[in-house]
């Protein structure tokens, strides 16, 4: 084993040098083109800069085809591309090429970034080196990365004046290694990770590097702190993408190498060029930690080369740390630094743009989990699960509290007190034993798998047991994390009112037994009282409730509503370090994405704003000063926008008028509500004229609606009207159109809605090519849901949907 780790190391060095040999000989490799390519060094101070092996870098003059560059259909290319002219001659040779050099070329580019000026300060920004991209390299240690894919040197490098070169880079201690790939013998997986011995300890490491005040970059060799920004990597990421251009081999060994080679292809307008290279390297064996440690820097690479599996998998990450800290202000708990994650992970900055697109799936998928504790809370959970024997037992309190007045004994408001007893006992019991008790429930304090996972990129100053994070958490938080699923299922299937013998179920069972019993005696007493009555074919089997009953249909229905919440089936390639963030996101929250990666954004923006309000329940009324729109609603109006199921903001139970986001809102389709306030259904809405509408504003208002009568002008009608509103103070009252609720008809405004979207559409993985397609589906219901995962129920007391 360790000879094969040396070879490895030995290997991986071959490498570096025989790419230090192509790029200080390019000339060798492109000299047989017909455009000739400069780029100049940038003035240094001092000695020149060096490689690893000491080789000082010197400009670059090399030749490659027009037709290639021209193939490009690059505008950044073709500006710089000019005919090759007496000027052109001139700083040819004055950069030490002979006339024979020449011979044969047409064209000459030059590629010397500007020392100054927007576009070299744009270029910087681009190219600059995060701090985790900057210290992938420990990943050769922490995640058993190759150091072919992650150890490589900078362009700049004085490691050769390192007496210890070895030591740090090159030999990883031997007797680590070995005891470290012992402990893993005999794993299921084939391409487990070889990580050394300080992994397998590593939670109680960093914890006690915590207690000193140290750091692990106090452990990093000199040679391995490099800049942001380099003009000499510059410079070689341009001679590389020539070499790509050409069809020419590079060598990328190490994260530094590939961000400023992807985002030189950016610039450059060529990023097909280093698409199959970005892949290779992101998916190399265990290199796909990348995605966990560094997701916005994954994301960032994914949305810019179109990955649409690793751009799914980091978005669903920075969804869900984005949407603890929502979740957060909901439960009232200070949110943590902006620089960490609610479990300690340093975050990197995202451009506008995909920070926009990451703050609408947060609030998203935070008022959808929200919407789903809500519910588990609520009087109507089992409604929702559409229950049988809950639906009975509410038709038995219902026919019992119709013969409650037409019966005068004892018996019937005793049974139906019993009734109402066993009901309660049941929701009590759920809220307490299932869902409170799933929350307060804590990580296993014996379980250090999660802590060890944290602890390979969490830095030690920041670094806390994953048990004492969670115990902080507000409810909200808690539904956003896959243990509080874990727990849950792993609850009801030990049978919370069969098997769950707990002292609550216990007095549910106490309870149903003498309800059972009354309500056969009723039935006994009063069988001709049904008669004619809706509840005359209640069948004989049906008079008890059966717990057992009611536990099998609970859990067909949570089955897949809270399992599929935790397993991560369809996330690629898997994550493994992961494990302790819920990942499951919903088209609702992944329709923010392009279409390419399967998402709604078709560029235009019409994804992140508010749908379409109603139409007017009034049309225009006259041309001029007498034209308005009528009753125009602001948004969803009453509960009766729940029965859209493919609306997640539904979850939440509630009855409103404006956007279901408060947080994440761009645009709205209202012009006279503010956006921050609910209005009740019992209020009207003023029809949205362009004008004032406080009170000094209403006698105005109302005399320029006025239709003027035959042969008066609009002018002289105004002022009549406003002379006399000035004179009855109740003419300046008018001018609102109340809402009227008959005007609007709906299908069976009754129904419940139970949908399990999520899972609905096969094809959702798939980019939307043609144009037409993506043009429906950006304007097409995003949940959407199956026929056998939509049941319709009936409730007298709440119109509601439950949608996952």
């Amino acid at each position: 084993m360790a000879n094969a780790r040396l070879s490895f190391a030995d290997e991986a060095e071959n490498n570096r040098r025989f790419e230090s040999y192509s790029l200080h000989n390019a000339r060798n490799e492109l000299w047989e083109g017909d455009t000739l390519v400069i780029i100049d060094l940038p003035p240094h101070k001092g000695s020149a800069p060096t490689d690893c092996f000491g080789t000082p870098w010197e400009p670059i003059k090399v030749r490659v085809s027009s037709e290639k560059i021209k193939a490009l259909e690059s505008p950044k290319f073709d500006g710089l591309l000019h005919m090759f002219g007496s000027r052109s001659m001139k700083k040819a040779q004055k950069r030490g090429l002979k006339e024979e050099d020449l011979k044969g070329v047409k064209y000459m580019v030059d590629l010397t970034p500007s020392e100054e000026g927007d576009d070299m300060v744009f270029q910087m920004t681009q190219l600059s080196l995060t701090p985790g991209i900057m210290n992938w390299w420990t990943a050769v240690d922490k995640h058993g990365v190759s150091k072919d894919i992650a150890g490589g040197h900078d362009d700049v490098c004085n490691c050769w004046k390192d007496p210890f070169k070895d030591f740090h880079d090159t030999t990883v201690p031997i007797l680590e290694y070995a005891i470290s790939r012992f402990a893993i013998e005999g794993s299921p997986e084939g391409n487990a990770a070889v990580y050394t011995l300080g992994h397998r300890g590593r939670a109680a490491r960093l914890l006690t590097m915590k207690e000193k005040g140290k750091t692990e970059t106090d452990l990093y060799p000199d040679f391995r702190t490099i800049p942001d920004y380099c003009p000499i990597r510059h410079r070689m990421a341009l001679l590389r993408l020539l070499f790509l251009m050409e069809g020419k081999h590079i060598v990328i060994d190490s994260a530094p190498r590939l961000w400023t080679l992807v985002a030189l292809a950016k610039i450059f307008d060529c990023v097909h060029l280093v698409v199959p290279w970005a892949r290779a390297w992101l998916t190399a064996k265990a290199n796909s930690h990348f995605i966990e440690v560094l997701p916005e820097e994954a994301f960032q690479l994914a949305m810019t080369v179109r990955f649409i599996d690793i751009a799914k998998s980091t978005f669903s990450i920075l969804v869900n740390e984005k949407a603890l800290e929502l979740a957060a202000e909901k439960d009232g708990i200070r949110k943590p630094a902006s620089r960490l994650t609610v479990f300690g992970r340093k975050k990197r900055d995202l451009s506008d743009d995909l920070e926009n697109v990451v703050e609408h799936a947060a609030q998203a998928f935070t008022d959808r989990t929200k919407g789903l504790l809500d519910a588990f809370l609520s009087d109507t959970i089992f409604d929702q699960l559409l229950n049988q024997e809950w639906a009975w037992l509410k038709e038995v309190e219902a026919m019992l509290d119709y013969f409650k007045d037409k019966i005068f004994d004892e018996l019937t408001p005793g049974t139906l007190q019993e009734l109402r007893a066993l009901k309660k006992k049941i929701l009590d019991t759920w809220r307490t034993e299932l869902v409170e008790g799933s929350l307060m429930e804590l990580p296993n304090e014996d379980d250090i798998s999660l802590d060890n996972d944290r602890a390979l990129y969490v830095e030690p100053a920041e670094f806390n047991l994953i048990r004492s994070i969670y115990h902080g958490l507000g409810k909200y938080q808690k539904v956003l994390l896959p243990l509080f699923y874990l727990t849950f299922t792993k609850r009801w299937q030990e049978g919370p009112f069969v098997r769950y013998r707990v002292v609550r179920c216990l007095e549910v069972h106490d309870a149903v037994s003498v309800f059972n019993d009354k309500l056969a005696r009723w039935i006994l007493c009063n069988r001709y009282q049904l008669r004619g009555t809706p509840w005359e074919s209640l069948p004989d089997e049906k008079r008890v409730f059966s717990v057992e009953n009611f536990d099998a249909q609970i859990t067909v229905s949570l089955t897949p509503l809270v399992l599929s919440q935790w397993t991560h089936t369809d996330i690629a390639p898997p994550l493994t370090i992961s494990r302790h963030l819920l990942l499951n996101l919903n088209e609702n929250e992944l329709k923010y994405l392009p279409l390419w990666a399967g998402g709604n954004d078709d560029g235009t923006g019409g994804v992140f704003e508010e749908r379409v309000p109603p139409p007017a329940t009034m049309g225009p009324v006259g041309p001029g000063p007498s034209y308005h729109t009528g009753c125009s609603a602001a948004t969803d109006s009453s509960s009766y926008a729940a029965s859209i199921s493919s609306d997640i903001r539904a979850l939440e139970i509630k009855s409103t008028v404006c956007g279901g986001s408060l947080d994440v809102q761009d645009s709205s389709a209202s012009t006279n509500l503010n956006h921050g306030s609910v209005v009740p259904e019992s209020v009207s809405i003023r029809s949205e004229a362009f004008t004032d509408t406080s009170d000094d504003s209403n006698v105005y208002n109302n005399a320029r609606f006025e239709v003027p009568a035959d042969g008066q002008t609009i002018s002289s009608a105004v002022v009549d009207i406003v002379t006399a509103g000035s004179e009855d103070e109740s003419g300046a009252s008018g001018g609102e159109q109340h809402w009227n609720d008959s005007d609007y008809e709906f299908e069976d405004d009754s129904d419940c809605t139970l949908s399990a979207s999520g899972d609905n559409d096969e094809n959702s993985s798939e980019p939307i090519q043609d144009g037409n397609t993506a043009d429906s589906a950006q304007h097409s219901s995003v949940a959407s849901t199956s026929p056998d995962t939509t049941t319709k129920i009936n409730d007298e007391d709440d119109d509601m949907v439950f949608v996952l």
